[in-house]
């Protein structure tokens, strides 16, 4: 929402767009969901530092946050207060047995895991994790791509959000000073936001197969094959590997 308010050209456009994210926050809230009010709070952190209008966006998100936290009833406050009581929150201690059984069945089945939703079989997760309460699902991309898919899988989990990235911010420094790349600029910002979001969110929620996730990550390499292409064609592309192999050029030539 945030790169289309930056790049429409209508102003109205713009303005609705800035009421969605208002609106958006509000669902953030209105959730009672701890780990949205994480990822929400990672996520305008990380946007503000990647927007062009830091004190606008700062003031903006300051004049519509307060009166929504304002208005929000005392059982939400209490239960955003619990976020770090793992000892008496049931939900989290039940997310801690979760995490316990993924660390032990990756190190049993380090390459393979336990194969999806292992963690919410009972045999299974009384298995590897016989002091748990009950089988409950990780509640955690990180865990439950672990548990699922073991030691390798998180690994190659890790390494396709990090490379799309690191991708985005390839994007971001070859197109900052081309002011008809612009857009690819601030798409690539707000796909690293969208990544952090998910990150943070997805530390206490079951997201891993979560298709948008997915989406993101092609959309970020289509946007690199587009920025490669158009620096080729204005000839700075990435230089050409010198091949040992070839014959000299001034071998070659005529006499």
């Amino acid at each position: 929402m945030r790169y289309f308010q930056l790049n429409l050209k209508h102003r109205w456009a713009r303005l609705g767009f800035g009421l969605l994210i208002v609106i958006t926050l509000g669902a953030i809230i209105g959730t009672y969901s701890r780990g949205a009010l994480v990822g929400g709070a990672a996520m305008l952190g990380f946007l503000w530092l990647k927007s062009h209008y830091k004190l606008l966006l700062a003031l903006t998100f300051i004049g519509a946050l307060v009166p929504l936290v304002a208005f929000m009833p005392q059982k939400w406050t209490d239960r955003m207060v619990s976020i770090g009581d793992y000892e008496e929150g049931s939900s989290a201690q039940g997310r801690i047995d979760s995490w316990i059984f993924a660390i032990n069945i990756a190190n049993a089945r380090p390459l393979i895991g336990g194969g999806f939703k292992a963690s919410q079989n009972p045999r299974v997760h009384f298995k590897y994790n016989p002091k748990a309460f009950r089988a409950r699902s990780a509640h955690s991309i990180w865990f439950e791509v672990l548990g699922d898919h073991g030691w390798l899988g998180l690994m190659m989990f890790v390494a396709l959000g990090y490379m799309t990235f690191r991708s985005c911010g390839w994007v971001r420094r070859r197109s900052r000073e081309h002011k008809d790349l612009t857009w690819a600029y601030d798409l690539s910002g707000m796909i690293q936001v969208s990544l952090v979001g998910y990150a943070a969110t997805g530390t206490f929620l079951n997201m891993s197969t979560f298709d948008l996730f997915y989406h993101v990550i092609t959309i970020a390499v289509v946007l690199r094959l587009i920025v490669e292409r158009e620096l080729e064609a204005r000839g700075e592309g990435k230089p050409k590997p010198i091949r040992f192999n070839e014959p000299n050029p001034v071998e070659r030539a005529p006499g």
